[in-house]
């Protein structure tokens, strides 16, 4: 394998970590987000056991960087087992759901129709507004919590003077 090869593949499987690693922490929303406003039945994603994998691939690529040989040896065993890992915990449904935590909660405190009008209440919101509710957890529930009552009770606004008429 040429080194620019080798480099571009460690900088894309490092990529991939930061990505997913931001997805279960909770850092970035929007994909997962953008998975509930599609119609038809829901396909739920689960970037825990993606961020296995990534995590393992990266370990066997940089395992024979290392220059003490029992070192790479473990750290290469840890990178296969954290492969392994992310195959018990996909057949585990149990396992597979607990982490992002945000996610796994919204999975069970809402229904389909909630976590629709809540992705679409996500998606409009502006850009500042996003970073800011990703990186504050508890800031992130009252805004689900707004968006279901807004659902449960209705809005409407009261210098309308129409809304008698709809």
């Amino acid at each position: 394998m040429p080194p620019w090869a080798y480099w571009l593949s460690v900088l894309a499987l490092g990529g991939a970590a930061v990505y997913y690693g931001a997805m279960i922490s909770g850092l970035y929303k929007d994909p997962i987000m953008a998975r509930f406003r599609r119609y038809g039945t829901e396909r739920l994603l689960y970037p825990f056991p993606r961020f296995l994998r990534v995590l393992g691939g990266l370990g066997l690529l940089l395992a024979p960087l290392i220059p003490a040989p029992w070192t790479a040896v473990v750290f290469g065993l840890l990178a296969v087992l954290l492969i392994i890992a992310s195959f018990f915990v996909e057949d585990m449904p149990y396992l597979r759901a607990i982490l992002p935590r945000w996610y796994a909660s919204l999975l069970a405190e809402t229904t389909r129709e909630e976590r629709r009008a809540i992705a679409y209440a996500w998606l409009r919101l502006p850009f500042k507004t996003r970073m800011r509710l990703n990186g504050d957890q508890y800031a992130f529930r009252i805004f689900v919590d707004e968006v279901r009552l807004t659902i449960i009770y209705g809005a409407r606004d009261p210098d309308d003077p129409w809304a008698m008429w709809q």
